[in-house]
């Protein structure tokens, strides 16, 4: 089980860019959250599930696909696995696609008196 453990921090460690790419992103997200709030609760909702998938779904595949589904055919054990990640990050790129390609909603100015 050590070794098991040790691969999943390496693949951990091999996404660090990714993930401090998504961790800055939703900090960035954050302190501009008021200039357009549901656009932010968006990203927000697209870079949660990316970390999700990135962060969790390693550890609960092999349960998932060993006790859960009990694949045995390699095939379909690549199949299922690929469905399983594809899924989530598809909504999640569909988000952000939304998000960038969505009108944009009516500006709200300030009138100032003298």
């Amino acid at each position: 089980m050590p070794e098991a453990i040790a691969i999943q921090l390496m693949g951990l460690a091999g996404s660090a860019p990714f993930l401090l790419v998504l961790i800055g992103g939703a900090a960035i997200c954050l302190f501009r959250m008021s200039h357009d709030p549901r656009r932010k609760i968006k990203v927000l909702a697209a870079i949660g599930i990316l970390l999700a998938v990135r962060l969790l779904f390693p550890l609960l595949m092999p349960l998932l696909l060993n006790n859960v589904l009990d694949v045995g055919s390699v095939p379909i054990r690549v199949l299922c696995n690929s469905l399983i990640y594809s899924v989530p990050q598809s909504v999640a790129l569909g988000l952000l696609f939304w998000t960038i390609f969505e009108a944009p909603g009516p500006r709200v100015t300030r009138v100032v008196d003298d």
